[in-house]
């Protein structure tokens, strides 16, 4: 489901809420077990007035209870796919809706989301395409830091031979947001391509990765370059800069990042690279 930053519509099935944003027709994902099932169980009662902060530890705890009565290692991998993916979008509306001034609302929406990437989605029944469909339209959405210092969490997961299909998503996203001016998550579908490849360590990519990115986002540009650094490839690494080099709010900053790391000036076409590494 793809939806505005502060729209709670973006994050369930189609059979719950509208597709909002980019276009309004459903995404055709197809869980083994539908999350709906579970959606009105973890909300009670719900009330959608605001949560204040110190209100937060309550309702942080009686969702979590009602999480771990509804969970258990007798329930089926379809049933508890689908729990954990409607608990994702419960916990949504409540980060919407609440002052997280204390932290308890991210951390047990984080602790939920570790958990349902720990399902096997696979013996669970689950396509390919609907899986990364779904989580990566999620990570386009996410407006709350979800995975803030751990960007790479989404897809340390991901099946040999997977890592395109889900590149191929994010791209597809990117385009379509960018179609509709969202800049805000086609930039994000960006980024999580080069989260991506980190996850992976796929070098090949990394280059690629960096010129889509350009210099609007020097976090991932320097990961990049980073992880290249740690695999005994400086050569990459100063590529990665290279290819980033692009007009753009943080081009000074990663021309110097990159000379910090390297001793060479990106700028520079017929900069030495420096020895290789004995």
């Amino acid at each position: 489901m793809l939806g505005f930053p502060g729209d709670i519509s973006c994050g369930m099935t189609p059979s719950s809420f509208p597709r909002s944003g980019a276009s309004n027709e459903p995404r055709a994902v197809q869980f083994p077990t539908n999350p709906d099932r579970f959606y009105e169980r973890l909300t009670g009662r719900r009330n959608d007035t605001f949560v204040p902060k110190g209100h937060s530890f309550d309702v942080t705890r009686r969702l979590r209870d009602r999480l771990d009565k509804l969970d258990g290692p007798r329930h089926a991998l379809p049933d508890r796919l689908a729990l954990y993916r409607a608990f994702h979008t419960v916990g949504l509306e409540l980060a919407h809706r609440g002052d997280d001034s204390y932290g308890v609302i991210g951390e047990l929406r984080l602790e939920a989301f570790k958990t349902y990437l720990t399902i096997d989605w696979t013996t669970a029944g689950m396509e390919p395409a609907d899986y990364w469909q779904d989580l990566c339209e999620l990570m386009v959405c996410e407006t709350h830091a979800l995975t803030y210092e751990d960007d790479t969490l989404p897809f340390r997961r991901v099946p040999a031979g997977q890592a395109d299909l889900v590149e191929t998503i994010l791209l597809s996203l990117e385009a379509e947001y960018r179609a509709a001016y969202e800049d805000f998550q086609a930039d994000e579908a960006v980024q999580l391509v080069a989260w991506l490849h980190l996850a992976g360590r796929r070098y090949t990519s990394y280059v690629d990765a960096a010129h889509r990115l350009g210099s609007n986002h020097w976090q991932p540009v320097v990961a990049l370059a980073e992880s290249a650094l740690a695999g005994r490839r400086p050569e990459l690494a100063i590529d990665v800069f290279r290819a980033a080099d692009q007009p753009g709010h943080h081009r000074d900053h990663l021309r110097a990042k990159c000379h910090q790391l390297t001793d060479v000036n990106p700028s520079d076409p017929d900069g030495a690279h420096p020895p290789p590494t004995p």
